[in-house]
């Protein structure tokens, strides 16, 4: 891990806020060691003369909070690893179900997943036990108050369905949704089929604390 000094209080805070970083401190009596690991490739870092204004500033605002956990532990034997998380600071993950219904004459139908606030959306999953290999699933990003108006085309297209398997759908990181856009999932049949759908929809996704 590369050690990278940074000289001043404000650019460390600077930086760490940009990043969103989490940051880990000691204390060599005279002064704050602070630090900040990013990625397992970059270790900021800078340090604070205790009675310094700077000083204060850290204690007052950060330092009840630093030191959080970076690490996971495996089984005994086994090395720390850091845990990566596509969750943003200061959120709950949550998830939400939805769903679909389609009867004997019904081509196609739609889900529409909204959220009441803004949201981080880090995935979601969608299940049907009574489905065709040849139905497909699309989604858009489409606004709440004007579903016909298309924000991003084609987050999904063409997804073929799997009959008693869920398929998942999980990002790395997660997807800034605000409250006035939803996803709308369009289901639609195999052509020509005129049999019953059950379709059911899960997101996972992160609201903000408030």
């Amino acid at each position: 891990m590369q050690r990278m000094e940074i000289s001043s209080w404000s650019d460390f805070k600077a930086l760490v806020s940009s990043k969103k970083l989490l940051i880990q401190y000691t204390d060599t009596g005279t002064n704050y060691e602070v630090f900040a690991p990013e990625a397992g490739e970059f270790l900021w870092q800078t340090a604070l003369v205790k009675g310094s204004d700077d000083a204060t500033d850290f204690e007052t605002n950060f330092k009840s909070t630093a030191n959080a956990p970076l690490e996971i532990k495996a089984d005994y034997g086994r090395p720390e690893r850091i845990a990566p998380s596509p969750q943003p600071n200061n959120t709950t993950e949550m998830w939400k179900g939805f769903q679909l219904f389609l009867d004997t004459d019904d081509e196609s139908g739609t889900i529409d997943i909204s959220f009441s606030a803004n949201v981080y959306l880090k995935g979601g999953e969608i299940y049907s036990g009574d489905c065709d290999p040849e139905d497909k699933i699309k989604v858009d990003v489409v606004l709440v108050s004007s579903p016909t108006t298309v924000v991003t085309a084609d987050l999904l297209k063409d997804v073929y369905m799997l009959k008693d398997y869920p398929i998942r759908f999980m990002s790395s990181e997660c997807m800034w949704l605000p409250s006035t856009a939803m996803l709308r999932v369009t289901y639609t049949k195999k052509s020509g089929d005129t049999t019953t759908r059950s379709i059911s929809a899960l997101a996972d996704y992160f609201k903000v604390n408030s």
